[in-house]
């Protein structure tokens, strides 16, 4: 357990870096989400399971718009992680997708209350091994279609500049 603790620690850690590297322009604020963890199984017709480790990054500009950048990667394999360091998994792929839209917020009490109205546009980065259409490639509506969102609330910790994991289109 203490392993397993560790890798998801490390991954995070790696994505909430690679996160804030990808950030450019100036914001007037940014934000990072706690992390998120999804367990996919096909048991009992297959022995396939995979889970999905995730974070957010947020940027509110001040012009009201806004940038988040989703970060997922999956793995797969026995999802084992024994004390004496081992482990079998199999990495099998991660998506980048980056949002853009426009926002409202409201401070109250610490906390920064923002409605993230539906994206305007969404960028994928995917290097998936399993569960995308092989060759697939899709135009912008078609990317908003499937990986998008409906307008969403979230609250932010303004003092930890953190907010809740938000889900949004895609996966599989």
């Amino acid at each position: 357990m203490k392993k397993l603790i560790a890798v998801v620690l490390a991954l995070v850690l790696c994505l909430s870096a690679g996160a804030v590297a990808m950030a450019e322009g100036e914001g007037s604020g940014r934000y990072v989400s706690t992390q998120n963890i999804n367990f996919m199984s096909a048991y009992p017709q297959y022995t396939f399971k995979m889970a999905t480790f995730g974070l957010q990054y947020l940027e509110l500009n001040e012009d009201g718009s806004y940038r988040l950048i989703d970060v997922e990667n999956s793995f797969s394999g026995d999802l084992e992680f024994l004390d004496d360091g081992t482990y079998n998994t199999v990495p099998r792929g991660g998506e980048i997708r980056i949002y853009t839209g426009t926002y409202e917020s409201v401070s109250d009490s610490g906390l920064l209350l923002v409605t993230l109205s539906a994206p305007e546009a969404v960028e994928l980065v995917s290097n998936f091994s399993v569960g995308q259409d092989a060759g697939e490639e899709l135009d912008a509506a078609a990317l908003l279609e499937k990986y998008g969102f409906e307008e969403t609330e979230i609250m932010i910790d303004e003092a930890t500049n953190v907010f809740d994991f938000i889900p949004v289109g895609g996966m599989f």
